[in-house]
């Protein structure tokens, strides 16, 4: 009979058609990364990293210092926080540790000096030496650069450098590495401290205890890369922490990934 085998025809091609359907798209997400002008570059890596796998999320980032970074989170402004340096144990907060970077003693390519002890840059810090030729090098005073409180290179800086000591009242004030590196390019005499990262050839880059940043794998002076949420964060935020605590996520945030093989 027809009817019937019209009725099956259709039943059958709509199967069909509903096998073939593809599946919807994921709806657009945005998530705001709170950062320190220390962590964005490794930041946007992430970013990069993240919307690639991740369906409709899209990555925004919030710059400022450590302190700013963590407010927006606990404001509800940014979901996520990528912070270098040490963030106080909080039960509202969620702290993931993906590594440490060194932070590299710089000086002007002009100054003689090629290694500084630990208790020398206490010195240099403190105020206690004022002029480089007390060290050996030619007349002309010590500049030392340092950054704002709650840094993440300056507090390492207190704790494996001084001490306990106090940064001398002569010191200038850089607000930013990039700004650092400048005025340490800039002034004979000035000498500073940033992440590796942020070192290029304007300055030079002075060796501690005779251990060079990123070459001796005992080299003192490192800041933690931490990665902060919320303790109960959305499913996006889960997923995020997942891919950049993975090996892969490790290797995009340190710019690696572009020299690592797809597979093993």
């Amino acid at each position: 009979m027809l009817a019937p085998a019209g009725r099956t025809t259709l039943a059958a091609l709509g199967f069909v058609l509903l096998g073939c359907a593809q599946p919807a798209p994921a709806p657009p997400r945005t998530l705001v990364i709170a950062v320190t002008d220390a962590t964005e570059a490794a930041a946007e890596r992430l970013a990069s990293f993240a919307q690639e796998r991740i369906p409709g999320l899209t990555l925004r980032l919030r710059p400022g210092n450590a302190a700013s970074a963590l407010a927006a989170l606990r404001r509800g402004d940014a979901a996520v926080a990528l912070v270098d340096g040490e963030v106080a144990p909080s039960s509202d907060l969620t702290v993931i540790a993906l590594g440490e970077e060194p932070v590299a003693i710089i000086a002007n390519p002009a100054n003689p000096i090629a290694n500084a002890s630990q208790e020398l840059l206490a010195q240099l810090y403190s105020g206690r030496l004022q002029d480089w030729s007390e060290v050996g090098g030619p007349p002309g005073p010590i500049i030392p650069l340092t950054r704002e409180e709650g840094d993440g290179a300056r507090t390492a800086f207190e704790r494996v450098i001084l001490q306990g000591r106090t940064v001398t009242g002569r010191a200038r004030l850089a607000p930013s590495e990039r700004l650092m590196v400048q005025q340490v390019a800039a002034v004979a005499g000035a000498i500073g401290y940033v992440g590796l990262g942020a070192v290029d050839t304007r300055v030079k880059v002075v060796p501690l205890d005779m251990k060079r940043p990123g070459a001796d794998s005992t080299y003192p002076l490192l800041r933690p890369v931490l990665l902060v949420t919320v303790a109960r964060a959305e499913s996006d935020v889960q997923a995020l922490i997942q891919l950049a605590a993975s090996e892969a996520g490790r290797a995009a945030l340190q710019g690696e990934e572009e020299n690592r093989s797809p597979a093993r």
